[in-house]
């Protein structure tokens, strides 16, 4: 198992602090196998883990988007905390991407 699988692997950990470390330690690596696990975490319970999700996917730019894009279309972005698709909408670039979050959070 690689060091990325590992850190995917963690996050699933009961240990917030494990989660929340892990989510940033990911988007520090800058591979594009981070960027999905990171958009899942935007949906933990943690508010330190969506935090660090959030921020951690702004590190990594440009690969994010066509994950943002799909995540925010189907059913798994209307479950997205408001505040990161508010958050994403906000900062987002990508049009489609900015376009996607406010579409849902108009519903």
């Amino acid at each position: 198992m690689g060091d990325i699988d590992e850190l995917i692997t963690r996050l699933q950990d009961s240990n917030m602090d494990i989660r929340s470390d892990t989510v940033e330690t990911l988007a520090e690596t800058s591979d594009s196998r981070a960027v999905a696990p990171s958009i899942t975490a935007l949906q933990n319970e943690s508010e330190s883990v969506r935090g660090r999700a959030l921020q951690g996917l702004k590190d990594i730019g440009p690969p994010t988007i066509p994950h943002l894009i799909v995540a925010l279309k189907t059913e798994t972005g209307g479950k997205m905390p408001i505040i990161q698709l508010e958050e994403i909408a906000k900062v987002e670039r990508d049009a489609s991407v900015r376009r996607a979050a406010e579409r849902i959070l108009k519903k």
